[in-house]
């Protein structure tokens, strides 16, 4: 009964020119694929980042029960108290309370008429008859 083994069978010219361009365009593909590789594992590791940045934007929001968004403001300027109170205009609640600058005060004093400038800290915002120019700027924060 005959078997088959592998043994060494001697190359002619032709046939080790074919072998060595065969492993030098081998050579040239597996270096492509290497910086593919490196490419991918970079580009992978940007996607992992953003995916864990949102699970832990996702996190504190549920530890803390709130999240950050874009609200409109509007700048009420009370000429009676001396400040600028920042209100949000989804619930009308005062959000942060400023003294008049200078200029602000000056302004308001020369405009200022009985009645007007009615909100207090503490108290929702209530709109009320402004005069021409003491309109409220709208803004839009975080």
């Amino acid at each position: 009964m005959a078997e088959t083994r592998s043994l060494p069978d001697p190359l002619s010219d032709h046939e080790t020119l074919l072998r060595a361009t065969e492993a030098a365009q081998l050579a040239g593909k597996r270096d492509a694929l290497e910086v593919k590789l490196a490419i991918d594992t970079k580009a992978a590791k940007k996607d992992i980042e953003l995916v864990e940045g949102k699970i832990s934007e996702l996190q504190k929001q549920v530890r803390e029960r709130q999240e950050y968004k874009d609200i409109e403001v509007d700048y009420f300027h009370d000429a009676n108290r001396g400040c600028v109170e920042t209100i949000r205009l989804d619930t009308h609640d005062v959000i942060h309370s400023r003294p008049m600058t200078v200029d602000e005060l000056q302004d308001a004093r020369q405009t200022k008429i009985p009645g007007i400038g009615s909100a207090r800290r503490g108290r929702k915002y209530k709109e009320v008859d402004a005069i021409p120019g003491d309109q409220p700027e709208h803004v839009t924060t975080k």
